[in-house]
């Protein structure tokens, strides 16, 4: 989904400086595997931004384009706002865009709607530290989200993690506390006692 592609554009973007000759985009694409969306235009999608002398394929890749580039200014701990300007303005990517020959649905209609709703997911349920929002900014396009009450899974994530580190730090101190008693067991007459008195009936 486009919400693993944007964190992970915006947290390993390349310069934006870069030559043509390395990982920036030239071509206009369209990739979509199985209903989920890849990559779009020249700039929508992970480890893809356009070159600097190319221009937008269409509205909705400028959007990402311009999107790119408000991270890579903010970093990605502080591109909150980087992400709900880019919902507000995908929200109203309509139209045909350069893969569309006129015929609907449009195609960049269906890539700005999957865009528009996986960075809903990640200002929603991603900490502020990935790109995550405050409830009281996130935009009202993404309500169809809030009626879903589920536990994020990243709260599952670290709440699963807590508990292994928890059990496993249990697990681990009743070993050692096992294996020093049975030393001290050795050592000691008064607790060895019944061993004593076997070996000098």
């Amino acid at each position: 989904m486009f919400l693993f592609l944007f964190i992970f554009t915006a947290v390993f973007a390349q310069p934006l400086q870069q030559p043509k000759n390395e990982s920036c985009s030239m071509i206009c694409v369209c990739e979509k595997d199985d209903m989920v969306w890849n990559r779009y235009g020249r700039s929508c999608g992970i480890f893809y931004t356009r070159c600097i002398n190319e221009t937008d394929c269409d509205i909705a890749d400028a959007i990402c384009y311009k999107h790119d580039k408000y991270v890579i200014q903010k970093s990605y701990e502080q591109s909150c706002s980087c992400n709900v300007e880019f919902i507000n303005a995908i929200n109203l990517a309509r139209g045909p865009g350069w893969c569309d020959h006129d015929v609907k649905p449009y195609i960049m209609e269906d890539a700005a709607k999957a865009m528009h709703d996986d960075m809903c997911r990640l200002v929603l349920y991603s900490p502020i530290w990935l790109g995550g929002c405050p409830n009281s900014i996130i935009p009202k396009s993404c309500d169809f989200l809030r009626s879903h009450t589920h536990t994020p899974s990243w709260v599952l994530g670290m709440i699963v993690f807590i508990g292994i580190s928890i059990s496993a730090y249990i697990v681990g101190m009743a070993g050692y506390k096992t294996i020093q008693y049975m030393r001290l067991r050795r050592r000691s007459p008064i607790l060895n006692s019944d061993i004593i008195y076997l070996n000098n009936p």
